[in-house]
Formats: structure tokens, sequence, C-alpha cells
């Protein structure tokens, strides 16, 4: 009877190692599961994450090639304006120096249509 309770006691607890190892067993599998989905979603937004930087990268480079450009066509236009203003500001001296000019001639033509007219009076 002892031997035949230890018998039953022995095939009970090799029936529930058996059940404790394959529920152990369905759980490292399910544990693997998990991991591995969870590590796809982890790994599928890390990849978009490093696609949108690659793209925000290369537009970025593209901004600092066209800020570049723009910068120099802006001082080529700067430059070019600052020739123009001289240029103007030197017709404006041309015009005020033949305005000077065109007065001292009138004041000349008037003193020698005045010594003209004197001359004549002088020989009548």
């Amino acid at each position: 009877m002892l031997s035949s309770m230890l018998k039953e006691h022995r095939r009970k607890r090799n029936e529930t190692n058996q059940q404790i190892e394959r529920k152990r067993q369905a759980v490292i599998k399910a544990l693997h599961q998990f991991n591995n989905k969870f590590m796809e979603d982890i790994d599928s937004g890390v990849a978009v994450a490093y696609q949108n930087q690659c793209k925000v990268n290369a537009d970025m480079k593209k901004l600092q090639v066209e800020s570049a450009r723009f910068v120099k066509l802006s001082q080529n236009w700067t430059t070019e304006l600052d020739k123009f203003q001289t240029a103007l500001k030197e017709l404006g001296d041309v015009k005020s120096w033949s305005a000077s000019i065109e007065r001292d001639l009138e004041q000349i033509v008037d003193g020698l249509t005045r010594m003209q007219a004197a001359d004549d009076e002088k020989s009548n």
C-alpha cells in the first residue's frame, strides 16, 4: 500500500512537472512571440523616424544652399544698386554743374550785352 501510494505520488508529481514544463514552454514561446512583435513595432517606428530625419537633413542642406545663393544674389543686387545710386548722384552733380555754368554764361552774356550797349552809346 505504501509503495502504491509512493508510485501514485510520483506519477502525479511527474504529471504535474510535465504540465508545469508544458506551461513554461508555452509561456516562453508566448514571450518570444511578444518580444518579436514588440521589436518589430519599435523597429518600424524607428525606421520611419530615421527616414523622416534623412528627409529633414536633405531639405536642410537644400535650404542652406539656396540661402547661400540668395545671400550672394542679394549682395550682387546691393552692389549694383549702390553703383546706380552713385551714377544718379554723378548725374545730379553734372546737372548742377551745367546749371552753374549756364548761370555763369548768362552773366557773361549779360555783361557783354551791357558793354556792347555802353560802347554803342559812346559811339553815337
